[in-house]
């Protein structure tokens, strides 16, 4: 090869003009070592390459905020608070004594909910002789409290607009019935460490 090329050659391809000269490479061959060259080069920068993590989602588990790994910044994700409807529902059974031989254990209706056409619609099978719902099992009849409860926190029943802990007991077992809602309210609100006056959408 004639030294004008192997000049030509190593400006183009930054190869070694001794290796070219000494091996006698044609254009081809250089190109192809340079492909080589660039293959290696690009593998070695992929493995320094960091992989930056996926930033959470609103799908992914809430958290205020998540320090991503390997990186410098902070991803915020809003936080929803817990529901409430389970303690509250249990609460409910409490105060209304469900334990074994009482009424409502007997109609597996633990927050002694009246009969109706909406409860029976949550899937009470009939009523006792003081109106109370009769369900087939206690799974039934929890699940039809839980569901008065949201019904309720979503203003879908008559029973009070924009519920609170007290105006939802003050419908759901009024003094007219012989309660004691103002003492039934503080017992419900102490048990989920929530003030009376807190409204149910706002925890269930």
């Amino acid at each position: 090869m004639n030294e004008e090329f192997t000049y030509v050659a190593y400006m183009f391809v930054d190869i070694d003009p001794e290796l070219i000269k000494q091996q006698e490479l044609t254009i081809l061959q250089i190109i192809l070592l340079k492909i080589q060259q660039w293959v290696v080069l690009f593998a070695t920068q992929k493995k320094k390459t960091p992989h930056l993590p996926i930033a959470p989602t609103a799908t992914t588990s809430p958290v205020v905020a998540e320090l991503i790994p390997n990186t410098p910044y902070i991803i915020e994700t809003p936080v929803k608070p817990e529901s409430l409807l389970i303690p509250f529902a249990n609460a409910i059974k409490d105060m209304e004594g469900y334990f074994q031989g009482s009424r409502s254990y007997k109609n597996s209706n633990p927050g002694n909910l009246k009969y109706s056409s909406y409860t029976k619609s949550l899937g009470a099978t009939g009523k006792d002789s003081g109106g109370f719902c009769i369900f087939p099992d206690y799974a039934k009849g929890f699940s039809a409290l839980c569901q008065f409860i949201t019904d309720a926190a979503d203003d879908k029943l008559k029973l009070c607009k924009k519920c609170t802990i007290s105006s939802f007991i003050a419908g759901y077992a009024p003094s007219s019935d012989g309660n004691n809602p103002k003492k039934y309210s503080i017992f419900i609100a102490q048990k989920l460490k929530v003030k009376p006056d807190i409204l149910l959408r706002d925890i269930i």
